[in-house]
């Protein structure tokens, strides 16, 4: 969740709490909503066809994105589809079958617009196909979607800043929504006399969830940028349980901390990104937690140290095991491999009539290149925003997906 927008916001949980905020991402709104139930259709209405020059990506840069060539190059890339505004600000995105799906907004500034929505891609030709409208919002505060993921059911889980872990499930032709997990808690800040749960960070911020993953047993982990934790969802849902905490991954006040996360290919390490550390804002980290019933700090380990004001942020891991981050402030993605050297930095996409523009998360198709989430946190430039396709000769490792949750 990334956009670089000062302004306060006000939410119903917080009471007296108000918060100026220079953020590089979005702040999360904690608040007391009714879920929607079980039995609840939800309308899957079509997405209007956007009217622009660029299409759905396949004018320039069509297929690969490489012209006239027939073979792909490292780097070449186009434009999958476009993203319309509202919602705009994309972030999260996952595929599933012949669909790819994309949650936002993630910015400021929607108070008083109308609900967040998951938008619906053809995966191959970035066609839209269709739009699911997230209900149970209190759309006069702010509210928004961060990341999203899927089981092995087909069933979507979006991370909302009003209602937690918001799930998704087909039903005909709409979609039955539920709450999975509702909003993790507000820590209080630690002090040399707490005694009870609290937030390992240098600032009492309320909770700002960013990223989810499932385990292949089921469990679902989910980063916390305002409160340095990482939280865990027992297989089934229910209330997230602190899983792993540190100073380590905390961020400067109300500034982005904790916030990619993805698992190793033998998923014994949980992979996190910390955009602007407390320790040094300007240089983003890579670390990697041993992934036990109850990890300490001497199973955190730093990976890598990216350059000065890139701001890493999104995790995909390869076939090959070499991780893809997304960096928001460079405009780039990196590609560190398994000593955790930075062997590749790509940007561009080359031959795509869009540039990166604030990447915030990626996937991959199956056939050699990513899709990201094109996010433009820092220009807010609406004519970015965009999913990009971009040619990197590797594969997305095939972790299972959990069934009957």
């Amino acid at each position: 969740m990334k956009n670089t927008i000062a302004r306060g916001f006000s939410k119903p949980s917080f009471g007296s709490r108000f918060i100026g905020v220079f953020l590089l991402a979005l702040a999360g709104c904690s608040a007391d909503v009714e879920t929607i139930g079980r039995g609840d259709v939800l309308d899957d209405g079509e997405i209007g066809v956007v009217e622009s020059a660029l299409g759905n990506g396949n004018g320039k840069g069509k297929g690969n994105g490489n012209g006239n060539s027939n073979k792909p190059q490292i780097g070449d890339g186009s434009v999958l589809a476009i993203i319309p505004t509202p919602p705009g600000w994309p972030e999260g995105l996952v595929i599933v079958g012949d669909r790819l799906y994309v949650s936002g907004p993630a910015t400021f500034g929607t108070a008083g617009l109308p609900p967040s929505k998951v938008l619906v891609f053809d995966v191959k030709t970035g066609a839209p196909k269709g739009s699911i409208t997230i209900q149970g919002e209190q759309t006069e505060f702010e509210h928004a979607l961060s990341c999203i993921t899927a089981d092995a059911d087909g069933r979507l889980y979006v991370l909302s800043t009003q209602l937690g872990v918001v799930r998704l499930t087909r039903s005909g032709n709409g979609w039955v929504q539920d709450i999975y997990s509702p909003l993790p808690p507000d820590l209080p800040m630690c002090t040399p006399d707490s005694t009870g749960p609290c937030s390992p960070t240098p600032f009492d911020g309320p909770p700002l969830v960013n990223d989810l993953t499932f385990d292949r047993d089921g469990n679902l982990y989910i980063t916390d940028s305002f409160q340095a934790t990482i939280f865990r969802v027992p297989r089934g849902g229910g209330p997230a349980t602190i899983w792993f905490q540190s100073p380590e991954l905390a961020g400067i006040p109300f500034y982005i901390g904790l916030n990619g996360l993805a698992f190793s290919r033998d998923q014994k390490q949980v992979y996190v990104t910390v955009t602007a550390p407390a320790q040094n804002p300007a240089v983003g980290r890579l670390y990697a937690i041993r992934r036990v019933a109850s990890p300490s700090s001497q199973d955190l380990t730093l990976v890598h140290e990216f350059q000065p004001g890139d701001e890493p942020d999104g995790i995909a891991v390869g076939v090959t095991g070499d991780l893809y981050v997304a960096l928001t402030a460079s405009n780039a993605v990196s590609v560190i491999g398994r000593n955790g050297n930075e062997i590749r930095r790509l940007t561009g996409p080359n031959g795509s009539p869009i540039p990166y523009d604030g990447p915030a998360s990626i996937v991959f198709d199956g056939k050699g290149s990513i899709l990201v989430t094109n996010h433009a946190p820092l220009t807010n430039n609406t004519d970015n925003f965009a999913i990009l396709k971009q040619y990197v000769g590797d594969r997305g490792f095939p972790f299972p997906r959990p069934r009957r949750l």
